[in-house]
């Protein structure tokens, strides 16, 4: 038993472990020679590969994520992180209110936002249409100590779902970038990489632990280049009576090395599933939620980690599917992250969004 992260928290992450196990397939090995480009949709399927888009305008991007030379690996899942993804939490423009999670309080012109732990951009579906899928490709963040004591951590991600108070299941897929001791370990009481791979299913209003599960599969470093994937599978996928799965897919560009992960929707208390609805999907920069207390005692648990310093992060390449069709980031709104200070009490900006192109968001910091 790892004394760090406490009996408690070590029992919780064993019953993480055995859910997602339970949740997710085999990996199926990919054999030498394989092209992903040729396949058919059966093999992509069989493969756990995002399929291929029907809009033309994504098919470039889906053959950059899938090209070869391309290394295709295990997941390799591990389950010793102290780090925790939230849905939105929305705070009003003047930093008043109670940052309670869920809902979005929007500024003049419903395009602007003000959160205490995401700041991107988020889409929103329209009338019945609901999104299936959303991919994006980022440099990871280089970060550096903070102000004040730290540890300092802060996440990049894609999802769907969460923005809204009623959107109650997140599937999400990133890189999480750390400086400092946050307490993490691997469960062979190994410290975690400081930029690790990620992906988590959130279900708002669950009990127990919810960690990101890292995906070891695919090690990462500052500048490389991910691209990620998270598609809504349709029905019989990956196999035959599946329903509701979430496909994970995420390729190191720098690397060139490559893993999936299929994945049931969650169970709430009753024991029924409770799968994404595509109502929103976003680009984001969080500021994380921590699990346990920091070895140094300054973050404690369920408390929001402090900011590394990062300078900027931009998002490139976003693209969201609805049925058939592909969108841009035209309509997005754009996410700010600010925090509050005492005596006096006040608010401070913490990092601002901006929309660079109709396919790319930057966060960058005040």
């Amino acid at each position: 038993m790892k004394k760090d992260l406490g009996s408690f928290i070590e029992d919780e992450r064993r019953k993480v472990q055995r859910e997602i196990e339970e949740r997710t397939t085999t990996y199926v090995p990919i054999p030498d020679g394989f092209n992903p480009l040729d396949a058919t949709p059966e093999q992509l399927v069989a493969f756990r590969l995002p399929p291929r888009p029907f809009d033309e305008t994504l098919l470039p991007l889906w053959r950059a994520s899938l090209t070869p030379p391309v290394k295709f690996v295990p997941p390799d899942l591990g389950f010793g992180s102290t780090v925790a993804m939230y849905q939105f939490n929305a705070v009003p423009a003047d930093g008043g209110g109670d940052g309670s999670v869920g809902g979005s309080t929007v500024e003049a012109g419903g395009r602007f936002g003000s959160s205490r732990n995401w700041s991107g951009g988020v889409i929103l579906a329209r009338l019945a249409f609901r999104f299936s899928q959303i991919v994006a490709e980022w440099n990871v963040p280089k970060v550096n100590p903070g102000d004040g004591l730290g540890p300092f951590v802060c996440s990049t991600w894609i999802g769907l779902d969460g923005y809204r108070g009623w959107m109650t299941s997140m599937p999400q897929m990133g890189t999480t970038q750390i400086y400092g001791d946050t307490g993490a370990v691997d469960e062979n009481g190994s410290p975690l990489p400081p930029q690790h791979a990620w992906c988590q299913w959130w279900l708002k209003g669950r009990q127990t632990l919810q960690i990101p599960v890292i995906l070891g599969g695919v090690p990462i470093l500052p500048a490389h280049r991910v691209i990620c994937w998270v598609t809504l599978l349709p029905p019989d996928n990956p196999s035959p009576g599946d329903l509701n799965w979430v496909l994970f897919y995420i390729r190191n560009m720098t690397t060139s090395v490559a893993t999936s992960l299929p994945m049931a929707p969650p169970m709430n208390g009753s024991g029924q599933p409770v799968p994404a609805r595509g109502g929103s999907a976003q680009w984001i920069l969080e500021r994380p939620t921590a699990v346990v207390d920091s070895p140094n005692g300054n973050v404690a648990a369920n408390d929001l980690y402090p900011l590394p310093q990062f300078g900027e992060a931009l998002g490139e390449n976003i693209s969201v599917t609805l049925p058939g069709a592909a969108i841009d980031l035209r309509a997005c709104r754009r996410i700010r992250m600010i925090g509050r200070l005492r005596n006096p009490d006040r608010v401070e900006v913490l990092t601002l969004a901006s929309k660079k192109s109709n396919s790319s968001i930057l966060v960058s910091q005040k």
